[in-house]
């Protein structure tokens, strides 16, 4: 397997005056593609500290992306940090150069003398294009590991990593054997519990499993990496099989997606006193043919009547009742004359998200029904009941 670290940069980022949202995008990105990140590191602004922890991670790393620190001022000192770890000077790039003046000029700018510092990289490096910004990047291979360079201003990492990077990483990382990625979108089950399901069953040797979970949802990728189709296949078939009762998704966990494609332009009608109103925010991003009502009054009838739930192709009511705990979850398909009743009490340990609890689980009991005509979501961390009346 290869190995890959990250490692930030930044006094700001290491007194956490800013959150490394670049780390977790990357890694993200990463373990689309098959790679695992396996180590991360974050550095301040100190050129010796920054030199020992390259030098050190190179000689036990295939992959190092090092993000931050390529900025016009003096405490930018990831270049020569590289400089320093590759015992090399740097060059000037004045293409480079005469495409920040450019850039400055386009803005009717002057341009600092101090930017002039960002158009040199480490000799021996391989420059790396910044369509966005000042800061260009870089890699170069420092010990046994190849290393990339990246500004630390997201819109231009971000823009980097897909126009420059990933396409090199496909090309000369990956080409030597296929990747694929399957990822299953679950809920009402704990991290935990959803690998001790799991457990039993011994991998082929080129698929691993990655898990990322945020609540209320745990997502489950099945990587795999030079493994044959029928490897892969069978994993995903097994895995799939064993954690059945908690997806709700695959490939995407854009469930509001899911709904529209199937709701199509028929209308929908929410009553909400459950979620606060997120599940109508949610489901409103895609659907707009769509009337809601959410508030902090019981369900009565004269509130149904008043949304027209019977006009609706279909309704979905979210209503606490009179329950201590749990609320009560009514699905109308008014085009088929079908109607749903479910009892839901989520046992969240995060007491103050719950809410977004129980719009997901009423989405999914929507869609797998609209899908299926059948719910097949079994919970270990909630109670759901269908009530037959």
């Amino acid at each position: 397997m290869i190995r890959v670290e990250l490692i930030s940069t930044g006094d700001e980022v290491i007194t956490g005056m800013i959150d490394d949202t670049n780390a977790s995008w990357l890694c993200q990105e990463l373990l689309n593609m098959g790679i695992q990140v396996q180590r991360r590191s974050t550095i301040g602004d100190n050129l010796d500290d920054l030199t020992a922890i390259l030098t050190e991670r190179s000689q036990y790393c295939d992959l190092i992306f090092f993000n931050g620190g390529l900025g016009p001022t003096t405490d930018d000192c990831t270049t020569d940090a590289v400089c320093k770890a590759l015992g090399a000077e740097s060059v000037f790039l004045d293409n480079w150069y005469q495409r920040m003046l450019q850039w400055h000029q386009a803005h009717k700018r002057v341009m600092p003398e101090s930017n002039k510092k960002q158009a040199y990289i480490p000799k021996g490096a391989t420059f790396i294009d910044n369509t966005c910004g000042t800061a260009c990047g870089y890699m170069v291979k420092i010990n046994q590991a190849l290393c990339f360079f990246t500004p630390g201003v997201p819109s231009e990492f971000k823009e980097m990593f897909k126009l420059g990077i990933k396409p090199y990483l496909q090309e000369h990382i990956l080409n030597d054997s296929k990747t694929q990625v399957k990822r299953l979108f679950t809920f009402g089950i704990s991290e935990s519990l959803l690998q001790d399901k799991i457990a039993n069953y011994s991998l082929p040797e080129h698929i691993v499993i990655g898990y990322r979970s945020y609540y209320p949802t745990i997502e489950l990728k099945i990587i795999a990496h030079g493994a044959t189709e029928t490897e892969f296949t069978q994993a995903v078939k097994t895995i799939t099989a064993l954690a059945q009762n908690y997806i709700y998704s695959e490939d995407s966990d854009d469930i509001q997606r899911e709904i529209k494609e199937l709701i199509d332009t028929r209308s929908l009608a929410i009553f909400d006193n459950v979620s606060e109103g997120i599940i109508g925010m949610q489901l409103n991003q895609k659907i707009s043919n769509m009337t809601v009502l959410a508030t902090a009054h019981q369900c009565t009838e004269s509130l149904v009547l008043s949304l027209n739930f019977d006009k609706h192709d279909y309704a979905l009511i979210l209503d606490k009742g009179t329950h201590e705990a749990g609320a009560n979850i009514y699905i109308y398909n008014n085009k088929k004359d079908l109607q749903y009743k479910f009892f839901v009490n989520i046992n969240a340990t995060i007491k103050a998200r719950k809410k977004q609890a129980y719009a997901l689980i009423a989405q999914i009991l929507f869609l797998q029904l609209l899908k299926d005509g059948k719910v097949s979501l079994k919970p270990e961390i909630a109670t759901l009941t269908e009530i037959k009346e």
